[in-house]
């Protein structure tokens, strides 16, 4: 049972290395993770008690880790600091959602 919007980005491949970010529209980072790898068939999950129901969140990859990231832990941002990303977007729904 999700209780709160979880994301499943399904047979995503992921070329790309350096951090893997989600943001709200404004640019503020929801979370990010440290690829240090491409990988390929991907089945990744995505859930943070930020993501709102209804609301759309860009994501994407940077080369380097959020600017003014402040709560980090080992390559993991679950909050704060700003991006720019433009992979893709989705809406929250109100549980799980599959991309």
């Amino acid at each position: 049972v999700c209780n709160q919007p979880t994301m499943h980005f399904k047979n995503k491949s992921w070329s790309s290395t350096g951090y893997f970010v989600i943001t709200n529209s404004s640019g503020n980072v929801i979370m990010a993770c440290k690829f240090p790898r491409s990988m390929s068939q991907n089945y990744s999950y995505a859930s943070s008690s930020l993501f709102k129901s209804g609301t759309t969140y860009k994501y994407g990859f940077t080369s380097s880790a959020p600017s003014g990231a402040t709560t980090s832990w080992s390559g993991y941002y679950y909050s704060g600091g700003s991006a720019s990303v433009s992979t893709g977007s989705f809406t929250a729904g109100s549980g799980y959602t599959s991309l």
